[in-house]
C-alpha cells in the first residue's frame, strides 16, 4: 500500500506479534484497555499484556534539511506486562522484548526506547487484587505498512 503508513495494520501487526509469546498466549493480550477477564489459575493472575498504541506523526530524518518525510511515520508506544507476582511479571517481560525488539514491520524495525533501561517492577493497588506490573516503552519508524 503506498502513502503514508497508518497506525491500524501497523498495531494489528504488532498486536499478532504480542500474542505469540507464550505467556500470554493470545487471549491474555488487549489493546488500549486491561483484559476484562483476566485468567487465573489457583488464584494465580496469569501474565498478561496490554498494547498501548499511539497515532504515530512525521518521521524527521534530516531536521536541518528542510522538514520531516511525511512518507515516514514513527510509532512510540508502550506495553504493559501484569501477573500475580514479580518473577512472572519479569519472566514475561523477556520472552516479549525477545519478540518485538528487532521485529520487522512495514519497512522498519521495533526498537526499545531508551527509557527501558530504567524500568522498573511497579505494584497497581488500585485494582484488586493489587498486581505488579511493568511498562515499557517502544518505537518504530517506518515508511509503509505491513504486507497483509
Amino acid at each position: 500500500m503506498a502513502g503514508i503508513p497508518d497506525a491500524h495494520p501497523i498495531f494489528k501487526h504488532i498486536e499478532a506479534l504480542i500474542k505469540t509469546v507464550r505467556s500470554f498466549g493470545p487471549t491474555r493480550v488487549d489493546t488500549g484497555k486491561v483484559p476484562a477477564g483476566i485468567t487465573t489459575v489457583g488464584g494465580h493472575i496469569l501474565p498478561y499484556c496490554v498494547l498501548w498504541p499511539g497515532a504515530g506523526s512525521p518521521y524527521d530524518q534530516e531536521p536541518v534539511a528542510g522538514g520531516p518525510d511525511l512518507q515516514g511515520q514513527e510509532f512510540r508506544f508502550n506495553t504493559t506486562v501484569a501477573a500475580t507476582e514479580t518473577w512472572a511479571v519479569l519472566g514475561a517481560t523477556g520472552e516479549l522484548k525477545a519478540a518485538l525488539t528487532g521485529a520487522r514491520v512495514g519497512s522498519g524495525i521495533i526498537r526499545p526506547a531508551l527509557s527501558q533501561q530504567a524500568a522498573t517492577v511497579l505494584t497497581d493497588t488500585d485494582i484488586s487484587p493489587a498486581r505488579p506490573f511493568l511498562p515499557l516503552s517502544w518505537t518504530l519508524t517506518t515508511t509503509r505498512n505491513p504486507e497483509q
